[in-house]
């Protein structure tokens, strides 16, 4: 009899036990979907990145999921003129990768991004793009631990805008580059000092000379201060499909002269060319 009426409240405390767990677990993610909290979250992480490597780097606000990855909204990096260099509406990656990076892991595990925008620009009377020297801050940071290394494994990138523009006074000046609508699927992403690797799965993107449309791009990416590399790659338009390796090989700097000091070499195997592409 004793052992009948044990059961009940045995069965009554694990109720209770557990509904108190499931309460706490409810107010936790309460508190974190709280629009103050993530704006909180957005200061604490903008500020551990200005610490550790004074880039000017600003954060709206970092939603933390209960279902284990966070989202950032609203990321924006200056450049050295306080002008735009990367903005990202939203980024998606894993909770346990983004509290490594806060702790000083280059691993950025998987990431999606939308809503993005990166503005490459070599200003009037300089000789770096905005770009290198954004990175050399944080290689002048981490030099003493070797060369600055960032690594991710994938990243998935939706409706991002990229411009490429020169400002010095040669022939090209204020004639930028742009891609558009531009789509990504790329995998095993590096950055090893100033060496950047990628096997790009899928591109396609909208460019604004002679309003070509990139269908598809994919193929073994490799870029350093002397040399540009695309391996394997299948590169199509509405009216062409080019099988090929593509390098570019040049002095440190050269790419400021691309005419003058990029020599081009392309290996093409099956392709075909259509007339408005050439």
């Amino acid at each position: 009899i004793n052992t009948l009426e044990k059961k009940p409240l045995i069965k009554n405390k694990f109720i209770r036990i557990s509904s108190a767990i499931l309460l706490f677990i409810l107010l936790i993610v309460f508190v974190l979907m709280l629009p103050v909290t993530q704006t909180y979250f957005g200061q604490r992480f903008t500020k551990s990145i200005q610490d550790r490597f004074g880039a000017s780097i600003d954060i709206s606000s970092i939603q933390v999921s209960p279902f284990g990855y966070v989202k950032l909204h609203d990321i924006l990096a200056y450049d050295h003129k306080q002008d735009t260099l990367l903005y990202a509406g939203y980024l998606r990656l894993n909770t346990l990768r983004l509290s490594a990076i806060l702790q000083g892991d280059n691993d950025i595990g998987n990431i999606f991004l939308k809503n993005v925008i990166f503005n490459s620009t070599i200003y009037e009377n300089e000789s770096k793009s905005n770009v290198s020297q954004f990175f050399n801050r944080f290689e002048s940071v981490e030099s003493a631990k070797s060369k600055t290394q960032i690594v991710a494994s994938s990243i998935s990138m939706v409706d991002a805008s990229i411009t490429i523009q020169n400002k010095n006074k040669y022939k090209y000046k204020g004639k930028a580059q742009r891609f558009t609508s531009l789509n990504a699927n790329i995998k095993n992403f590096r950055i090893d000092g100033d060496i950047i690797s990628a096997d790009v799965r899928q591109l396609n993107s909208q460019i604004n000379h002679y309003d070509t449309e990139l269908t598809s791009l994919a193929g073994k990416y490799q870029f350093s201060p002397t040399n540009m590399i695309l391996e394997n790659a299948v590169i199509q338009t509405k009216e062409s499909v080019i099988d090929a390796d593509i390098k570019l090989t040049y002095p440190k700097g050269g790419l400021n002269d691309f005419v003058g000091k990029v020599n081009l070499d392309v290996n093409l195997n099956s392709s075909t060319m259509g007339s408005s592409d050439l």
